[in-house]
């Protein structure tokens, strides 16, 4: 890419989002479905798109610089020059970078590609592409293996995950690298719990008394929680300290969170069965589930908060399920949520 290319972008004063890739990842489809028009060309030859595509998209609030780079493909003297020396070019002046990647497989182009951008980690974010079905959902963790703190799963066909990707990105380029470096933070503790939860879901089950427990976390929170139990009796469940903690804390500022322009009224009630279950209500008076999300809400990333990453509510349902319960989600009669929660007693 030439130089007076280059100026032009910088002269238009806007924080400079760039996505590359190799051909046939989908950046072009990503590209237009950021923008919301058909700009780039799609099409299944790899290389149609060689010289970068700019365009002015609305990022919440402020106004960025998208450009769609050329394919970068391995040919039998290396790479491509040409098209390598204009997408790497345009990086060198990105304030993000988004890396576009095939969820069903990972290429030679995508091994060379990767090394490349390590030295444009600071403001990289891994986008997997093609995650369209839940039987995908998986594959997603294999790419943290590369060693980027920012994997976001997306189908740019479809339009899943591109809420998460856009939340992800830098509003401004004078504080972008702020913002990349906390979401940094953020999806390495969220790194580790997948990776814990891949590895064993049941942990290391002991004797709980769930009342006092849950009791505890209430105490945590600044906002008022009213706690219930249709028994005097301690209750004890059979369930790893952490994993506990985990469900429960998530659960709690879930509902907690859950609307920003009044008292969530979030209680707990606790229910003992006669068949030695026992029944965990949190009840808020919050926005409620929008249906149209009713059948994704326990998809693993699928979320609608602004910092939110959608593993928390997906990995609870694991844990409970783990040591032979349930946990389910749905509307409040009269408005908010109800989170049930089942599990079996134990014998202490």
């Amino acid at each position: 890419m030439t130089d007076s290319v280059l100026s032009s972008l910088r002269r238009q004063g806007l924080p400079i989002i760039s996505i590359i890739g190799r051909p046939n990842v989908g950046k072009s489809t990503l590209f237009n479905r950021l923008i919301q028009k058909r700009r780039a060309i799609t099409d299944p030859t790899p290389g149609v798109t060689r010289d970068p595509i700019p365009e002015k998209w609305l990022l919440g609030n402020n106004q960025v610089l998208l450009v769609d780079t050329g394919g970068i493909k391995l040919e039998q003297e290396g790479l491509d020059s040409l098209v390598t020396e204009r997408a790497l070019s345009i990086l060198e002046i990105s304030d993000a970078v988004i890396l576009l990647m095939d969820v069903t497989e990972v290429s030679q182009e995508d091994e060379v590609l990767i090394e490349r951008l390590r030295p444009f980690s600071d403001k990289l974010i891994l986008a997997v592409n093609k995650v369209d079905s839940p039987s995908r959902d998986d594959l997603v963790y294999d790419y943290y293996r590369f060693g980027y703190e920012r994997v976001i799963p997306i189908s740019s066909a479809h339009g899943l995950g591109i809420d998460l990707l856009e939340k992800t990105l830098p509003k401004e380029s004078t504080e972008g690298l702020t913002v990349i470096d906390q979401e940094s933070r953020r999806l390495r503790v969220l790194t580790d719990r997948i990776n814990d939860f891949l590895r064993n879901p049941v942990g290391t089950p002991e004797p709980i008394e769930v009342r006092g427990m849950i009791r505890s976390l209430t105490e945590r929170f600044e906002t008022p929680i009213t706690f219930t139990s249709n028994s005097m009796k301690k209750a004890y469940i059979s369930i790893d300290p952490s994993r506990a903690r985990s469900i429960f804390e998530n659960l709690l500022k879930n509902a907690i969170e859950s609307t920003d322009e009044r008292d969530p009224q979030v209680s707990v009630e606790i229910t003992r069965t006669k068949k030695r279950f026992l029944y965990i209500y949190i009840r808020d008076r919050g926005d409620g589930i929008d249906p149209k999300h009713l059948d994704k809400i326990y998809d693993p990333f699928f979320t609608t908060k602004v910092k939110g990453s959608g593993i928390g509510l997906s990995i609870s349902r694991q844990f409970v399920r783990a040591r032979g319960g349930d946990l389910k989600l749905y509307n409040r009669e009269g408005g908010g949520t109800v989170v049930e929660i089942l599990l079996p007693l134990s014998h202490v």
